[in-house]
């Protein structure tokens, strides 16, 4: 069993704590086939219907129950890290090992010229020892 995209189970809790999909879209700013195919996926992930459409509402399933509490408690801590993240004035700091530091960040200018206009060999090991 594979893990559905983010924004799939994020559709897939919206559906299931406003109990429409009409509601969902709105609250979402997405199309009705764009929430209908997410909520396929995690359908497929689970390997079984996760509503029941009654009328004009959409019932959540017993074994879906538990799987939007979960995730209604998670994207709610998510949010509550980016807000606490966009409000925070204290640097942010991200540990990462070399070789996916060096491929997230771009290098800094990789030579400087000195005075005379010769360059700095060692110009870019200084410069990633500043940073």
């Amino acid at each position: 069993m594979t893990t559905p995209p983010l924004n799939a189970l994020r559709a897939f809790e919206a559906v299931a704590g406003l109990g429409s999909f009409r509601a969902a879209i709105e609250a979402l700013f997405v199309t009705q086939s764009a929430v209908s195919q997410l909520i396929h996926n995690v359908k497929q992930s689970r390997g079984k219907p996760l509503f029941e459409r009654v009328e004009n509402w959409t019932r959540v399933l017993p074994h879906g129950a538990g799987l939007a509490r979960s995730l209604a408690a998670s994207l709610a801590e998510i949010e509550a890290a980016c807000k606490w993240a966009r409000n925070s004035n204290q640097p942010h700091i991200i540990a990462a090992i070399l070789s996916v530091a060096m491929c997230w960040r771009p290098p800094p200018q990789p030579f400087s010229r000195r005075p005379s206009g010769n360059r700095d060999p060692h110009a870019l090991r200084h410069a990633w020892a500043r940073d």
